[in-house]
């Protein structure tokens, strides 16, 4: 009998453990979508910072080439 009740103990806190692991298991995996939701975000943020930087670029050259354009305009 006393072999019965160690087994029904035993069976219990492995229950309890399963429930444990379960839960922790599930705030984990919330965890882990907002940390890819996020990942996600980051990346098109990126995305977009690249895609100004070259904007900016782009605008550079033009205002160089314009700058050039207007020093020999005014030198002749």
């Amino acid at each position: 009998m006393e072999l019965l009740e160690l087994l029904e103990k035993r069976v219990d806190a492995l229950l309890a453990e399963i429930e444990r692991l379960r839960t922790e298991n599930s705030v984990l995996q919330e965890q882990l979508s907002s940390y890819e939701q996020k990942l996600e975000e980051s990346s098109q943020y990126i995305g977009t910072l690249k895609s100004e930087q070259q904007n900016v670029q782009l605008v550079k050259e033009r205002l160089e080439v314009l700058m050039q354009k207007i020093e020999t305009v005014l030198t002749e």
